[in-house]
């Protein structure tokens, strides 16, 4: 089972002849679209459960940094941070696309 699944997770990744090219565009439709919650007030955004340093650090990292990604871990940080005794350094390693 565990070929398999590695199996399809390389097929996954080739996806034509510019994986590379089409995971930076992927990206690059990622912050545009986290770009339209920029223009919503905090309230909402906390809600979501992000803030607006959050989005601001993650459209301010490279290209290659899947932003949908990026985000979501600094969430999951600020949660583990404020719970007592989390310990969440195993999230600190960025995904790049390469």
């Amino acid at each position: 089972m565990r070929e398999y699944v590695l199996n399809q997770a390389l097929s996954n990744d080739r996806g034509g002849p510019f994986p590379v090219l089409r995971r930076l565009y992927s990206n690059w439709r990622k912050r545009r679209r986290l770009t339209d919650l920029q223009q919503l007030d905090d309230r909402i955004l906390k809600d979501i459960g992000i803030t607006r340093a959050d989005l601001s650090a993650t459209l301010a990292q490279p290209m290659t940094v899947d932003p949908v990604w990026d985000i979501e871990r600094r969430a999951r940080l600020r949660r583990f941070d404020r719970a007592p005794g989390a310990n969440a350094t195993w999230m600190h390693s960025p995904r790049l696309c390469a």
